[in-house]
């Protein structure tokens, strides 16, 4: 009896830490996004999901490359009743293209950990993203 209710415990304790818990964004302030995490404003407006990272081709560290290559990653952004997909691009450079627009906010990816590293393959669950999500000014 006493080992069911140890297992009980341990099961419930595992089960709980896998829960995730949305942080909260202040537009103009970047902020860090793991893999499959939620971020969203305190007024519920619009929140984000990163749900994956569709390409990851910078140049590893240590090797020289001719080509900087590019890492993009992937957000489902909820404005209100509509969802969207935003593939967000980081030049291997290091400069991020414009951003994208989802609602009233502007999305940008400002940098991608880990850097990749020769002959290593990043699983999914390793990458954390750097977003700047801002108000888009009313034209």
């Amino acid at each position: 009896m006493k080992h069911t209710l140890f297992f009980a415990v341990i099961l419930l304790a595992l089960s709980a830490s896998k829960c995730e818990k949305k942080t909260i964004f202040t537009a103009g302030v970047p902020f860090t996004l793991k893999m499959n995490g939620m971020a969203g404003t305190a007024d519920k407006s619009i929140s984000a999901v990163f749900t994956a990272v569709k390409e990851d081709s910078r140049c590893p560290k240590e090797v020289n490359c001719i080509q900087a290559g590019r890492a993009v990653v992937e957000l489902a952004v909820t404005a209100g009743e509509e969802t969207t997909t935003l593939q967000l691009v980081l030049e291997g450079s290091g400069a991020a293209s414009p951003g994208k627009t989802a609602g009233s906010y502007t999305f940008n990816l400002q940098k991608l950990d880990p850097w990749p590293v020769a002959g290593k393959t990043t699983a999914p669950a390793d990458y954390i993203a750097t977003l700047l999500i801002e108000k888009t000014p009313m034209q």
